[in-house]
């Protein structure tokens, strides 16, 4: 009981201490330009929409003249008058509607970047858990050989080894030296890249949690509503079109109405006007119609092409998990039987003179690159899995 209390301590101590991924994806989310952006945008095009849709402002025209008619005095004549184009209620509405339709479907296009930019930070999170534990294995590996190497040493100068023998160790020992530097470089690396990301400063003791990872699986459940967003942004532009096709069957969409005072020979004049536009005498609104019908349709093909598209990248990815799911497990399991089976014994071996250094060392090196194969088939297989949730527009709150 007290075993198990010290742990839960340790694991809340450890967490409260570090980042996990749902504290990442909210200081990015939070943070991030992009979500600012799409709102600015939703309020511009917003604006605009009534700013195009709203009715003409009111005309105020004037004119005047200087006559001198034969063999009568001149005259000043003068007029003045106001006018108005007035939209029609339905078609104003209509056009509103219209527009904001497609607004709508450009702002779920610019949305689909947001979860792109969030699977990229659960990648880059993965990733970075990944080379950690890539560089705690190397590093542990890294001390059990200079353990070995001091060990040699010693043995040296007792003469027990040769010093072909202790400079083939020394070697090794440099190399691994270097490669352990370069996965921490990665490491580092890695780390600095997600939290520049999330706006978090790089200057940041905490680590990252990395206990909170999406499991490796062989088969992965989508859910049901694959490419909602692509599917919501193609029913808003088709209802667009269809809306476009119902306004150009509008015969009458506006009047002008105007009013005018004039002075004429000393003679004081009033008109009031109304101006009608006769679309029946003119095939516009045929030939809207018809460019209204014509997107619809190749609205449709479009959508039915990007649909095709994306199922057949979704079917080549989910396959790819799979195998790569497969291929881990492979590994984890040779790379089991090689730690505690094969590894035990050559360095028995190798203690008792029964085999080379050298046979030593090239064994030690095929665990070590198998190792490596593993960590880069699990890291293939996030930017894989992220890839396919980016892919199938899946956001969730993990």
């Amino acid at each position: 009981m007290k075993i198990f209390t010290f742990l839960l301590l340790g694991s809340v101590l450890g967490s409260a201490s570090s980042l996990s991924l749902k504290e990442i994806l909210n200081a990015a989310n939070h943070n991030n330009p992009l979500a600012n952006s799409i709102a600015q945008q939703r309020l511009f095009l917003h604006a605009k929409n009534l700013s195009e849709t709203a009715s003409d402002p009111i005309e105020l025209h004037a004119s005047s003249s200087y006559a001198r008619p034969m063999g009568i005095s001149s005259v000043l004549e003068y007029s003045m008058g106001i006018s108005q184009n007035i939209k029609l209620s339905e078609p104003q509405a209509l056009d509103k509607t219209m527009t904001q339709l497609n607004n709508e479907a450009s702002l779920i296009d610019e949305s689909k970047k947001r979860i792109a930019f969030s699977n990229g930070i659960k990648n880059l999170y993965h990733q970075h858990c990944l080379d950690r534990r890539n560089y705690e294995s190397v590093q542990k590996s890294y001390q059990d050989f200079v353990t070995l190497f001091e060990k040699k040493k010693k043995a040296y100068e007792y003469q027990e080894v040769s010093k072909m023998e202790l400079m083939q160790l020394e070697i090794e020992a440099q190399r691994l030296q270097s490669q352990l530097e370069a996965i921490q470089r990665e490491q580092q690396l890695s780390r600095s890249q997600i939290l520049g990301l999330s706006r978090i400063p790089l200057s940041s003791k905490k680590m990252l949690y990395c206990q909170d990872g999406y499991p490796i699986k062989n088969t992965i459940h989508l859910p049901s509503n694959a490419f909602s967003l692509s599917t919501e942004a193609y029913n808003k532009r088709q209802e667009s079109s269809k809306t476009a096709f119902k306004r150009a069957s509008k015969h009458f969409d506006s009047l002008t109405l105007s009013v005018e005072y004039s002075n004429e020979y000393e003679m004081d004049k009033y008109r009031v006007g109304v101006s009608i536009p006769l679309h029946f005498g003119s095939t516009k609104s045929q030939e809207a119609r018809v460019a209204a019908l014509h997107q619809n349709t190749s609205l449709g093909f479009a959508y039915e092409e990007e649909m095709l598209q994306k199922k057949t990248l979704s079917s080549t990815l989910r396959s790819q998990l799979k195998s790569d799911a497969l291929r881990i497990q492979s590994l984890k399991d040779r790379l089991q039987t090689y730690k505690k089976e094969l590894l035990p014994l050559l360095k028995r071996s190798y203690l008792l003179g029964e085999s080379t250094v050298i046979e030593y060392l090239l064994n030690r090196q095929n665990y070590y690159q198998e190792k490596q194969n593993l960590f880069a088939r699990k890291k293939a297989y996030y930017h894989t899995l992220f890839s396919l949730y980016t892919l199938h527009e899946i956001k969730d709150n993990k």
